[in-house]
């Protein structure tokens, strides 16, 4: 599956073997992400390769076997290009949304504001 076409139900890659969804991870709907969003809860905002990824704060990253490194929300960690990041299963959201959603969705808010006025 091409992780560009993902959407905010989708996960990137398929599920892998052994996890389930609603058990080793949560979808949530994009308004509730927006609201998750506002209220400054997300640790990593950011697009990369024309996707919009983005990870909830108090997060733990597993860069190894042998080593685990909890996140702040207020921390910021840059990772090489060839380092695997395997989320834990405490992870609460993992979302990658396609832009032409976002837009769509900005479309229509801007629509809703000016018919207010």
């Amino acid at each position: 599956m091409n992780s560009k076409r993902c959407g905010p139900r989708s996960v990137p890659l398929g599920s892998p073997e052994g996890e389930v969804p609603g058990v080793d991870y949560n979808f949530i709907s994009v308004g509730e992400f927006r609201d998750l969003e506002e209220s400054g809860l997300l640790l990593e905002s950011g697009t990369y390769d024309d996707v919009t990824v983005r990870l909830a704060a108090d997060v733990t990253v597993r860069l190894a076997a042998d080593v685990t490194v909890r996140l702040a929300a207020d921390v910021t960690v840059r990772l090489a290009a060839d380092v695997t990041v395997r989320l834990a299963a405490d992870v609460t959201f993992l979302l990658f949304l396609e832009e032409e959603e976002e837009e769509e969705e900005e479309e229509e808010e801007e629509e809703e504001e000016e018919e207010e006025e």
